[in-house]
């Protein structure tokens, strides 16, 4: 973990905060940076691939995948589409991030575990097992900076508005289940 406890992403540290691990100031300097390093991240990616792929691939912006209105990456996407809103999408979004973020709570904000040692294997297991589950439907876009440093350089902004709304709520449902019911004693609201 770095000195900033490894927030590459705002709902992280939306959690984080509203779970009481971190300062406000923290809060409002983190997330600008994010979005700062995601958008340097996608014109890196762009200067790096051939144009084909890279269109090919959408520049790695988060699609709805289970939206009929964009094509697929390849000619099994575009064939095995499921027909869902991007309402769906959402929820799923906010489902898959309270888990994601509910297992990142847990391993690196509550302070019960003898020596307080971090997890990160908790929080990328959470990742890996959640973007599998949710890859063809929402896009297992958990990461609202990348989607938008993505979405800024290959201008792919179809049902962007999901890849902001789902994580941010579900990392908030997240972080108050975890200030109300998880957390340990001293970052629980309720005793």
């Amino acid at each position: 973990m770095t000195l900033c406890g490894g927030h590459f992403n705002p709902a992280t540290t939306l959690a984080t905060f509203i779970s009481g691990g971190l300062h406000i100031v923290n809060l409002l300097c983190y997330i600008p940076l994010q979005i700062i390093g995601a958008i340097i991240g996608a014109a890196f990616v762009r200067a790096c691939l051939y144009e084909p792929t890279y269109s090919e691939i959408k520049g790695g912006a988060s699609v709805f995948r289970g939206n009929h209105r964009i094509d697929g990456f390849n000619e099994w996407m575009i064939v095995n589409n499921w027909d869902t809103s991007p309402y769906l999408g959402i929820i799923t979004e906010v489902i898959m991030s309270f888990m994601v973020f509910a297992a990142y709570l847990q391993a690196n904000i509550d302070d019960r575990r003898s020596g307080k040692r971090k997890e990160p294997l908790v929080y990328g297991l959470a990742i890996t097992c959640v973007t599998l589950a949710s890859f063809y439907t929402a896009g297992a876009g958990f990461n609202p900076a990348v989607s938008f440093g993505a979405a800024i350089v290959s201008e792919q902004w179809a049902d962007h508005y999901v890849y902001w709304a789902g994580p941010l709520a579900g990392a908030g449902i997240a972080a108050l289940f975890f200030r109300i019911i998880l957390g340990d004693e001293e970052k629980r609201l309720l005793c």
